[in-house]
């Protein structure tokens, strides 16, 4: 079992596609998540639990997903196109057949080349029209190195048990449904490519994620001191732990989006 931050390629690490066009090949291409491997659960919907109950829905992604990924086969990785100032740039093309990480339900994205919006098509587009508000100031983010979807913003203020029991429930926000707290590693994967990873802000330099708030939850425990759990710092992409009692960290969720494979045009 091998660990993958998202710039490589764990099995396979060449073949097809590259960031001046071309692709193919026969081979597949897999989203690429991070493990979950913490070893002991210290309540429902932690990271160890959802290591334990990989068919809850609660507990989208990770290891069942990737250890069906066969030999031979490729990882969806970050590969920033330097040459026009894009870090949020895949390796592999999208299931919209083009190679932008973040992109709206409809494939819309943001190109941080001449910071303008696109249409799937790469049609000269606005904000609005490609990240939709689907409730008030919020809409949904779609990361496809991992196939995750995730609101732009975090929500609302919790300590960590509520933040875990919110997952649990029906719907949360939006009308949605199956809500995941992310480990440690998932929060910090949304950081590979990110142009400053240890200064400033997500939604400095991807401005269709207001994720401007300090701190959310993770389901990861610190384990030197249990009463303490990992958050992911927005602002600076970092995960401090805090105490689990705390209510000053906002809640942050994602929802499994997309899985299988990825084809390539």
């Amino acid at each position: 079992m091998s660990e993958n931050n998202g710039f490589g390629i764990n099995r396979v690490g060449f073949g097809i596609g590259s960031n001046s066009g071309g692709g193919g090949g026969s081979a597949s291409v897999y989203y690429n998540r991070e493990w979950l491997e913490q070893g002991i659960s210290y309540r429902n919907h932690d990271e160890r639990w959802r290591r334990d109950n990989p068919l809850s829905p609660q507990s989208a992604g990770g290891n069942t997903y990737n250890e069906a990924i066969p030999e031979a086969h490729y990882l969806q990785s970050v590969a920033p196109d330097l040459s026009n100032n894009r870090y949020d740039y895949l390796k592999f093309y999208n299931i919209h057949g083009h190679k932008f990480r973040f992109t709206g339900v409809n494939g819309g994205y943001y190109d941080e080349a001449d910071g303008n919006y696109y249409n799937v098509n790469g049609v000269l587009s606005d904000k609005t029209t490609e990240f939709p508000p689907v409730s008030g100031a919020y809409w949904w983010v779609i990361d496809h190195l991992t196939g995750y979807k995730w609101p732009n913003n975090n929500l609302e203020f919790k300590n960590w048990n509520d933040t875990l029991d919110a997952a649990a429930t029906t719907t949360i926000y939006y009308g949605a449904q199956d809500w995941v707290v992310p480990t440690r590693k998932e929060a910090r994967q949304l950081t590979v490519g990110f142009q400053s990873p240890s200064t400033g802000s997500l939604a400095t330099t991807r401005p269709f994620m207001q994720t401007t708030y300090g701190n959310s939850f993770v389901g990861s425990t610190y384990t030197v001191t249990t009463s303490n759990a990992f958050a992911f710092q927005h602002n600076v992409g970092n995960t401090p732990f805090l105490a689990k009692t705390s209510t000053a960290s906002k809640t942050w969720y994602f929802i499994l989006e997309l899985t299988g494979t990825i084809p390539q045009p």
